[in-house]
Parts: structure tokens; C-alpha cells; sequence
């Protein structure tokens, strides 16, 4: 089997896994982050979330565990707050409570859903260090009336000399999904693997290959049937040479002979 042939049952078997499974994992996509959010509930200046969420690639509804690596570093613009990272090492990723969170090529959307009654769903990052409290959570709750808060909290020695810095934004009563990027819009640092790029240059190729092994089929059998000889015509051709075509299998439906050029050339030279 040619090279070309297999490259096409590669991509042709790509694409039907690929449009029969919405969760595609295409390689590891790095996506950027850059928020602002105001320190309005405590401090000063603002909480500025910058750095980059990675993925293990897969495109449509992901869960926690398709989040494999983040480094987010916590800053306080105008504030008193020191920088503080949180990555997978010292922090956790929470995805619950039917929140949902959904990988774009671009974007990470998440969907905080209106919670029924005592229903809890949330997306937070948090930290798992003793001292510093750290965190960024959209969480919605109900106890009678449902409500939703987005809260970004940086404090980065705890309960230390300096001052608890907070955003805090509140929806209440909660009427509708709150939705967002979780990058801020900021786009992606890479791109699917090169293997997975390859192989799909490669399906191209093997697809133009095999249309172009069909068209060359076409023409040779378009001048095949240019070479056909009448039934008529047998009378111009010996009893040897019409054994010799006979036996080389060469009659078609019993109505058309198919008698090669050189062959007739070669028995008119005689």
C-alpha cells in the first residue's frame, strides 16, 4: 500500500474521530491570562492576575483534570500587597457544583450556572501554603435567594502587618449564568504539537494522490477503448493472431476486442 494511500486513511480517520467526539485533544495549548479587578472590599490599588493556564489540549467541556499546569502571578498595583504566584505546586484548580468550564483554541469560558437551593457551584483557584491567602473564585450560593460572587483576594502575608486587600463583586438575587474568560481575553502562547500538524499535511498530500492516481486511471482507460477493435474489423486480423489476443484474455463483454497497437502494427509489417 502506497504511502499516499495510507496518509489518506490516516486524515479520513482523524477527522470522523474528531467530528464524532466534541472533546478533541489537538496537544498542549498554553493560554495567557491578564485580569484587573479593583480592591474594592479591602486595601488599595488593584489586584492584577497575569500568566498562563495550560492545558492538556482537549477543545469543548473540560473538566479540573484536563488543567494540568498554571502560573498565576497575584500583584497589587497602587497597593501594599507583595507579588505572590500560585501554581499547581501550591495552589489548587476547583471546577464543582455544576459549574461548567469549556477550552475554546482561544479562550477558556466558564459558566456559573443559578443554584438551586443550598446548590454551591463554583470555579476557584486557591492556595494550599499556610500563611498567605490567596484566591480568585466565582462562586454562586442559595439559601432562599440566589446570589452570585466574583471575589479575588490577595493577601500575602496573612495575617500579618499588611492590610487585607479584596475584590468582591455581589449579584444578588441572581437571575441569569454568569459567564467569562477565564484568560481576560489575552489569546494563547502555542499552538497544536507539530506532529499533529505534520500528519495533517501529510493526509493533505495522500488525498491529492490519490485523485491524481484517479484521474491517470480515467485517461488510460479513455485511450484503451480508443485502441478498441470492432467485430466488423476481425476480418482484417488471421486466425493466429485472434488466438493469441483469445487467449491473452483480452475480449470484453464478447462484443468489444481489445487488441493492442503494437501488436496490430506488427502483424501489418509482416
Amino acid at each position: 500500500m502506497s504511502i499516499t494511500r495510507v496518509a489518506s486513511y490516516t486524515l479520513a480517520l482523524s477527522l470522523s474521530l474528531s467530528l464524532a467526539d466534541p472533546q478533541v485533544a489537538v496537544g498542549d495549548i498554553v493560554y495567557n491570562v491578564s485580569h484587573s479587578f479593583a480592591a474594592n472590599n479591602g486595601g488599595a490599588g488593584t489586584i492584577d492576575i497575569m500568566g498562563t493556564i495550560t492545558t492538556d489540549g482537549t477543545l469543548g467541556s473540560i473538566t479540573a483534570g484536563n488543567v494540568t499546569m498554571w502560573d498565576l502571578a497575584f500583584s497589587n498595583p497602587g497597593g501594599t500587597q507583595t507579588t505572590f504566584h500560585l501554581t499547581e505546586m501550591n495552589s489548587t484548580f476547583d471546577i464543582s457544583g455544576g459549574a461548567s468550564l469549556s477550552a475554546t483554541a482561544t479562550t477558556l469560558d466558564f459558566t456559573i450556572p443559578v443554584p438551586a437551593f443550598l446548590e454551591f457551584p463554583q470555579i476557584s483557584f486557591s492556595d494550599t501554603v499556610g500563611g498567605p491567602d490567596i484566591s480568585w473564585t466565582y462562586l454562586a450560593q442559595n439559601f432562599g435567594t440566589p446570589f452570585v460572587d466574583t471575589s479575588v483576594i490577595l493577601d500575602s502575608d496573612g495575617n500579618g502587618p499588611l492590610p487585607f486587600t479584596q475584590h468582591l463583586t455581589n449579584v444578588t438575587p441572581m437571575v441569569a449564568p454568569l459567564t467569562g474568560d477565564l484568560t481576560g481575553g489575552a489569546g494563547v502562547q502555542s499552538v497544536p504539537e507539530p506532529a499533529s500538524l505534520g500528519l495533517c499535511f501529510l493526509g493533505a498530500l495522500g488525498l491529492a494522490g490519490s485523485r491524481r492516481r484517479r484521474v491517470l486511471r480515467s485517461r488510460s482507460r479513455t485511450y484503451e477503448q480508443s485502441l478498441s477493435v470492432q467485430p466488423d474489423t476481425l476480418r482484417d486480423i488471421d486466425q493466429p493472431l485472434k488466438r493469441r489476443v483469445a487467449s491473452a484474455g483480452q475480449m470484453c463483454h464478447g462484443t468489444v476486442l481489445v487488441v493492442p497497437l503494437d501488436a496490430v502494427m506488427t502483424r501489418q509489417t509482416d
